[in-house]
């Protein structure tokens, strides 16, 4: 809990220090998600198109933990840096916990009545479609599971406590790893499941993440009050979290909502190009483990120094963050981009899929330098007390420029178009980020 005593020599190591703790536990969580896919093309390619169309909403659902999480992870490092009592942090943190576990009730029935004419909204028909059933009732009934983990490891990282998370996500991804094909394919009294074994396997380490996160919080931390909160009380937990767990949510949220479209967009050019495209994006999603290990590790340690009123300490903190990302982005652009034809045959051996997602790889990765710029501006915004400017940001990247870019671009241009789409989105999105971070800073300096 010491990020208030940063020195202006040391930023840079302490934000590695946290980012690699945080990118390692990411790539765990990401893990899950591209083991599923692996094992999932063995089922056959209406398996891994189902899982394309599947990933925009679980995104969705996921966005809102990372909501709470970003909300309750800011709030209680402001509240660690302004030397509040530590009674007060204590209540806070369980009331985030029921919090959390109420709203995710609510949404997994929504989940649950909505599968069928979603997905049938989205363009998913047959075998696709009942596939896609089968894989998100099982995904809802878990969603507690996910969200409540997330929350728990915002929690501790505000502490300035990163590497419990790590090892309860990398031994989850382990878990996942061995359980994906004895639930997929079967194994001694278990019957094969197919892609339903994938989201139950999924299931089961999460629930035991869970169990694990809260045990670290109360036990390793002790930093949770067990108790009967009155309906006030969580509503002050709630209203204080709020700003900047609506503009996270939102943020997260609507990358999703865009994403949607998009499938259905690349669905009308054929289930091929899903299929592609879905494989491409979990593979970049591990790739900027590391850049949004940065980018999150940077939000906790500017909110407490900003919580304690060191500003220039915060200006210091963003500009090295900053560069550490461009670094960052160019070395797995570049690494991504030259193995690609080595990476996608190992997700099927349909060459056509392989193609689509060799394109993705090629093409995409140079954009994650204005990706993890905004990224990094999104988290000091929030943490800075901003959080309209970091979800305007965000809406700008996806409904301004990605999604009418690619209805724009698809036609002359066919999937082509839809991936440059992309890459200036990225790219915009990042310089925009940039100058409206900075503007404010310069504000602050005054």
């Amino acid at each position: 809990m010491n990020q208030g005593r940063l020195t202006q020599g040391n930023v840079n190591a302490h934000i590695v220090r946290m980012a690699i703790p945080m990118a390692i536990g990411l790539v765990a969580i990401m893990a899950v998600d591209l083991i599923d896919a692996f094992w999932i093309a063995y089922l056959g390619d209406n398996a891994l198109t189902a899982i394309g169309f599947v990933m925009p909403i679980t995104s969705f659902f996921m966005a809102i933990g990372i909501g709470i999480s970003s909300g309750a992870s800011v709030k209680l490092a402001q509240l660690l840096g302004s030397h509040n009592p530590s009674f007060h942090c204590k209540c806070f943190v369980f009331h985030i916990l029921i919090l959390s576990a109420m709203l995710t009730f609510f949404c997994v029935i929504i989940g649950i009545l909505s599968i069928n004419p979603l997905f049938t909204f989205l363009g998913a028909k047959g075998e696709i479609l009942s596939l896609i059933s089968q894989y998100m009732f099982i995904w809802y009934l878990g969603m507690t599971m996910l969200v409540i983990p997330m929350v728990g490891n915002g929690l501790i990282r505000a502490t300035g406590a990163p590497t419990w998370p790590t090892v309860i996500m990398v031994t989850a991804a382990i878990g996942n790893a061995i359980l994906d094909p004895i639930f997929i394919f079967g194994f001694g009294p278990i019957p094969p499941l197919g892609i339903q074994g994938a989201a139950l396997a999924t299931l089961i380490v999460r629930a035991l993440a869970m169990f694990a996160m809260i045990a670290i919080l109360h036990f390793q931390l002790k930093i949770i009050h067990w108790h009967i909160p009155s309906p006030s009380e969580l509503l002050k937990s709630l209203l204080a979290i709020l700003p900047v767990s609506s503009s996270s949510t939102f943020s997260f949220i609507v990358n999703p909502i865009a994403n949607s479209f998009i499938i259905s967009l690349i669905a009308s050019i054929g289930a091929v190009e899903v299929a592609g495209f879905n494989i491409g994006i979990r593979i970049e999603m591990v790739a900027l483990v590391l850049i949004i290990g940065i980018s999150s590790s940077i939000g906790p340690i500017i909110a407490q120094n900003y919580g304690a009123q060191l500003i220039p300490r915060v200006i210091s903190i963003r500009k090295n963050g900053f560069l550490l990302i461009l670094a960052t982005a160019l070395l797995f652009a570049l690494a991504t981009s030259i193995t690609a034809p080595f990476i996608a045959p190992l997700f099927g051996d349909n060459p056509d899929i392989q193609n689509i997602t060799i394109i993705y790889l090629s093409f995409i990765p140079l954009s994650w330098l204005g990706l993890g710029i905004s990224m990094c501006a999104s988290h000091v915004l929030n943490a800075t007390g901003r959080p309209v400017l970091s979800a305007f940001t965000t809406l700008s990247r996806a409904f301004i420029l990605y999604v009418p870019l690619a209805y724009l671009l698809k036609e002359p241009f066919g999937f082509h178009g839809i991936i440059a789409a992309l890459a200036i989105a990225n790219l915009s999105a990042g310089t925009l980020s940039w100058f409206l971070s900075s503007i404010k800073e310069k504000t602050q300096k005054a």
